[in-house]
C-alpha cells in the first residue's frame, strides 16, 4: 500500500488490473483499477488499484511467496530481495519462476 497522484493505492501486477473496474475482498470494496502496464514487448507487468475502502495503512512491505520482505530503498544495491522467488521470462523457459541471488545495476 502507497500512494498513487496523491490517493491511497496499492501496486499489484498488471495482468490482473483492468482501469474501471472494481475490486472487493470479502464482499467489501476494494477499490477501482486506476492503472495498468502489461507489454509482453517490453515485459512490463504492473498496476494500479486506487484505494477506496476504510482500513489503509502504507507500508514499505511486498508479499513474496508467503513471507514479506522490507522494501529499505529503491536503489540497486538495495539486496532486500535476495532469495525471493519471482516469475520471469526467457526465450529457451518462456513463463518460468527463479529466485533472486543477488542484485545489482545489469
Amino acid at each position: 500500500c502507497g500512494t498513487w497522484q496523491g490517493s491511497p493505492a496499492i501496486l499489484t501486477a498488471g495482468h490482473c488490473v483492468n482501469v474501471g473496474t472494481t475490486y472487493r475482498v470479502g464482499g467489501d470494496i476494494l477499490g477501482t483499477g486506476a492503472f495498468r502496464r502489461y507489454d509482453m514487448d517490453q515485459f512490463y507487468d504492473y498496476g494500479v488499484i486506487r484505494y477506496t475502502g476504510t482500513n489503509f495503512t502504507h507500508t514499505n512491505k511486498v508479499l513474496n511467496n508467503a513471507n514479506y520482505t522490507t522494501i529499505t530503498s529503491t536503489l540497486t544495491s538495495s539486496s532486500g530481495l535476495a532469495n525471493t522467488t519471482v516469475c520471469k521470462y526467457g526465450k529457451k523457459t518462456a513463463f518460468s519462476t527463479g529466485e533472486i541471488d543477488k542484485v545489482n545495476a545489469i
